[in-house]
């Protein structure tokens, strides 16, 4: 099967919170791209829902990001929602960044471009 993600994706787990606006549940984020992410969580929203979702880094920082609902994964061993971001600020990019490296990885073109655009 051909593989349809157009950025490369990372494996890092991370504490967050995400809401509709309505609800806020607690979860752990996982498979980060530069255009998204996939949240581990029991909670069902259909495909287009948005969502904000604030990151607990490590090291005590948070930031948010904004993003639908692009995948819904019912599998209960991989159950989780496919978030697109619709937008993302300096701080996501930063936090790609510090996973690449910490991967030992060499950055790909895009984190390459973010920098050339004064965005790292």
């Amino acid at each position: 099967m051909r593989e349809k993600r157009r950025d490369k994706r990372y494996v890092r787990k991370v504490s967050i919170e995400f809401t509709d606006g309505n609800t806020t549940i607690n979860a752990i984020a996982s498979n980060f791209s530069l255009s998204g992410f996939f949240i581990r969580t029991t909670a069902r929203y259909p495909v287009e829902t948005e969502l904000s979702v604030t990151f607990h880094i490590d090291d005590g920082k948070k930031f948010n990001v904004f993003g639908f609902v692009a995948t819904v994964a019912n599998d209960f061993s991989k159950a989780g929602l496919g978030v697109r971001i619709k937008v993302r600020g300096k701080e996501y990019v930063d936090f790609i960044r510090e996973t690449v490296y910490r991967r030992g990885e060499a950055p790909t073109k895009e984190l390459v471009d973010f920098r050339a655009m004064g965005l790292l």
